[in-house]
């Protein structure tokens, strides 16, 4: 290798002095870099940092701890990071241009095209949402800004195929996504179970856990679903994601209830969740799948049903072998029971626990919260973290 002189040209081509370019950068990377205090650097460069930070916690209050999309306009295409991946495309004017065409890509477009040739009530759930999301944008598109986008009030159907493109993004990202979840998601005897337990990794990776699936092939014992590590607090959970099955409704066979049958009896859930083996202490979430109404979660039936579940659990365990302390995460996410007649009903949920006597009282709620900071992070995710973003922010 040739030596350059430090008084030479740089042989970069930059017409520099090789010290005052390359051989500054050489010399750089030996050093100690110099530190310097913040109020000392520029003016200009402080405000660039404190502009960036306060984006940073806008993101983090608004999306957890997933990245709402990472993405970059070059040359006129929109390029977005998929972990190591980068993917571009010159259509993607939207976040929602995006993900339309990565759940496609993720879930292959043949076995898409496959379900979309099948008869409209035969097809898989996602299938039918993405007929009513294109119904949803020939109607909204009519009209157009300068840019030539459009806006639209978002339907049950337009939230459920967004939501569920975006949880799978939110995985792929953190290199959480496991094949066999593809395979469960496209099978629509699987597909409600699959569906949840995708919507609770996704709320756990944003609320800051890092997330270990349980082996399902494991036949030696029972086992939670999956693991959940909290870096920042050094906890780790033992979580199950339970479902209840409604005919007609999210791949289910069967002729739909009528909105006065359908009951939030969660005992079997809860009972077979608090009966697996757990190396940890437990998280459970259970979705009640409830039609939508209008009322406040505590007056809700199903939240009145399903309260009083509960307690009847903790009533009937055997007072010399109790069932294991859990949280208890309840849902209800009805979107696919409006499907495109009306506007996403939005999430409804609940956080409780057995066998906490912390939990006693709702009183105590913010004490609560302060003696479990990882579960505040957890709920406050439940709460504010299922939007999908509206724009790139670049």
């Amino acid at each position: 290798m040739t030596k350059v002189s430090r008084n030479a040209r740089c042989p970069c081509g930059s017409g520099h002095k090789f010290k005052h370019c390359c051989g500054a950068t050489c010399d750089a990377q030996r050093r100690e870099p110099k530190r310097v205090q913040f109020l000392d650097l520029p003016e200009e460069t402080r405000k660039a940092f404190l502009n960036a930070q306060l984006k940073n916690e806008e993101e983090r209050r608004n999306f957890g701890h997933v990245p709402p999309l990472v993405s970059a306009e070059m040359n006129g295409y929109r390029v977005i990071a998929i972990g190591t991946t980068l993917k571009w495309n010159k259509n993607w004017k939207t976040p929602i241009d995006f993900l339309t065409d990565y759940l496609k890509e993720t879930l292959s477009g043949e076995w898409g095209n496959a379900e979309i040739a099948k008869p409209y009530e035969e097809r898989h759930p996602i299938l039918q949402w993405y007929h009513d999301f294109c119904d949803w944008q020939q109607e909204n598109s009519k009209e157009r800004n300068a840019d030539g986008l459009f806006s639209g009030i978002v339907t049950g159907s337009a939230k459920a195929y967004l939501s569920i493109a975006y949880d799978l993004y939110a995985l792929e990202h953190l290199s959480a996504l496991h094949p066999t979840m593809l395979e469960r998601l496209k099978n629509a005897d699987q597909f409600q179970g699959a569906r949840y337990e995708l919507y609770v990794i996704a709320t756990l990776l944003r609320a800051g856990f890092e997330v270990e699936l349980e082996d399902e092939r494991d036949g030696s014992r029972t086992h939670t679903e999956l693991t959940a590590f909290h870096k920042k607090h050094d906890c780790k959970f033992s979580v199950e994601a339970k479902t209840c099955g409604r005919p007609g409704l999210l791949g289910k066979e069967g002729e739909r209830q009528k909105p006065d049958e359908a009951k939030a009896n969660i005992y079997r859930q809860l009972q077979r969740a608090l009966l697996k083996d757990a190396e940890h202490d437990r998280i459970i979430f259970i979705d009640v799948n409830m039609p939508p109404d209008d009322k406040e979660v505590f007056d809700k039936d199903w939240f009145k049903t399903a309260a009083k579940t509960i307690r009847k659990v903790e009533e009937d365990q055997s007072s010399d072998n109790p069932y294991p302390p859990a949280f208890i995460v309840l849902t209800n996410n009805p979107n696919h029971y409006v499907g495109n007649d009306d506007v996403e009903p939005g999430q409804t949920s609940y956080l409780t626990a057995i066998n906490r006597p912390e939990f006693a009282s709702p009183d105590d709620s913010k004490a609560v919260m302060r003696q479990h900071p990882e579960i505040s992070q957890l709920w406050f995710s439940v709460l504010n973290h299922s939007k999908v973003p509206g724009k790139f922010d670049d």
